[in-house]
């Protein structure tokens, strides 16, 4: 997440493939990286989100998904459970419009789910709409007011879908397909259109394939692909430059690589 100028990085799995506590920031500028505190509940596969000076971390958990909220205040790093989700819920996805935090789909320990919630306190959550159909680990990412979801993983696997959610009506419409179907993809907004790189292939496999989605135009344009195949990065975006921190490729990752677009090309 990204607050003051500072990305906040919270939780994960580690190199020895434990879920982790940890916060810690990292300035974009120089790279530096810093303890920021930690969260009472180590973590993973949660969906994550700034309101209020606090960075409030949604479901997820050590091994399984749980519905607790907790949340870590910037300044100070004092940190507590503060909340319940409606349910338990892992491998969901939470996208900032305006005031409004959105989770949507997620794992209940059974099957994808297909609801989105709303909240604008990290503690109150109101149903705003719904997926065509349960999805989890999808790319999901913010350009102006429209929540583009890429992807994901549903009850029979990857899917190619390309949905936007519209805040405003709780529509959900499709607008196309990936190139090829895959899950755990990273999503990014620079310019009003929304990135989609790397994720994992049917088999499993981390894939280099970065596709740009424009919700205006309504179009899908495939890339050139990242350097190395990765998945299950952080994404982080002040609109011209967007990270990618850490990730997946047989092992987790320590990187954290730069993206800018040239949009002339985009």
């Amino acid at each position: 997440m990204l607050a003051n100028d500072t990305i906040y990085v919270a939780g994960g799995v580690n190199g020895a493939e434990h879920s982790s506590s940890s916060v810690f920031t990292l300035n974009p500028a120089t790279g530096d990286v810093a303890p920021a505190g930690s969260v009472p509940q180590p973590f993973h596969d949660a969906g994550g989100a700034v309101i209020g000076g606090r960075l409030f971390v949604f479901g997820g958990g050590p091994n399984e998904g749980t519905d607790a909220v907790q949340a870590i205040d910037l300044e100070s790093g004092k940190s507590r459970v503060v909340g319940r989700l409606p349910k338990p819920l892992s491998d969901l996805s939470a996208v900032s419009v305006g005031s409004t935090v959105y989770l949507l789909g997620g794992y209940d320990g059974t099957a994808p789910q297909a609801a989105i919630y709303a909240t604008t306190d990290g503690l109150h959550f109101r149903t705003a709409g719904r997926l065509s159909r349960g999805l989890r680990y999808m790319a999901v990412a913010t350009a102006g007011n429209a929540v583009v979801v890429a992807g994901g993983i549903s009850s029979s696997g990857p899917v190619s879908d390309v949905y936007l959610f519209d805040p405003g009506t709780g529509r959900v419409s499709l607008l196309g397909h990936l190139p090829s179907a895959l899950g755990h993809g990273s999503a990014f907004a620079i310019g009003g259109v929304v990135y989609v790189a790397g994720g994992q292939d049917s088999k499993g496999r981390a894939v280099r394939q970065v596709v740009a989605v424009d919700p205006a135009a309504r179009t899908i344009s495939r890339l050139a692909p990242l350097p190395t195949a990765l998945s299950d990065a952080a994404a982080v975006s002040d609109g011209s430059t967007a990270w990618l921190i850490g990730g997946w490729r047989g092992t987790a990752l320590s990187q954290v690589l730069t993206v800018r677009v040239d949009q002339r090309s985009a």
